[in-house]
């Protein structure tokens, strides 16, 4: 059954308007305790990351770290891979109660395979009521002819009790198709959360 609003149709056969394009769940991972890495890899455990959609967004929901004070991260790779691309980014923040707007250089990737920080103004807390959660957006990974170019947003509960907001932007420095992403904290396991996979548009 459609869902439909002031003549607009929001939601049909499982699909979300969303502007132009409509979200299509690809895949759902629910994170078990002690897991290290979550992988999104095309063609592997029925996931679809290639030219058969422009946009793709994760949605990462009550990601909660099993270490306290550790950034959520994630990368991209190619050839079959989730990591190892060359990255080039930047990164701001907004926090609370102190109402800063926080920008630190040095948490900046400069043409490097290094790990991307989702939280990079301040970790992410272990208490029972902390979390992470919010998204990341990547443009045409499936084209063998434009760099790749994402932006991610993440709020969290600080290791040190105040809340954060997060805001990344950069490209993949390659006109290779980008077969995956991978996500992880930079140091222990995730203990719990969902991360879910759209396509955008069709």
């Amino acid at each position: 059954m459609a869902v439909i609003s002031n003549g607009t149709t929001l939601i049909d056969a499982g699909a979300i308007s969303v502007g132009t394009g409509n979200l299509t769940l690809i895949k759902s991972i629910d994170i078990s305790s002690g897991t290290g890495t979550i992988d999104f890899i095309d063609g592997s455990s029925s996931v679809v990351f290639d030219n058969t959609y422009d946009e793709y967004i994760f949605k990462m929901i009550n990601i909660h770290p099993a270490s306290d004070g550790v950034n959520f991260s994630y990368d991209f790779g190619t050839g079959g891979a989730s990591t190892g691309a060359t990255k080039t980014t930047t990164a701001w923040g907004t926090y609370h109660p102190s109402a800063a707007i926080a920008y630190d250089g040095g948490k900046d990737l400069a043409q490097a395979t290094g790990i991307i920080k989702l939280d990079p103004q301040g970790d992410t807390g272990s208490d029972s009521d902390q979390c992470g959660f919010g998204f990341l957006q990547v443009f045409n990974p499936g084209s063998g002819s434009v760099v790749k170019n994402f932006y991610s947003r993440f709020g969290n509960d600080q290791s040190g009790d105040y809340v954060m907001d997060h805001f990344t932007a950069g490209y993949v420095n390659t006109t290779t198709i980008v077969t995956g992403v991978r996500f992880k904290f930079h140091s222990g396991n995730t203990d719990a959360g969902t991360i879910n996979l759209y396509g955008v548009g069709g």
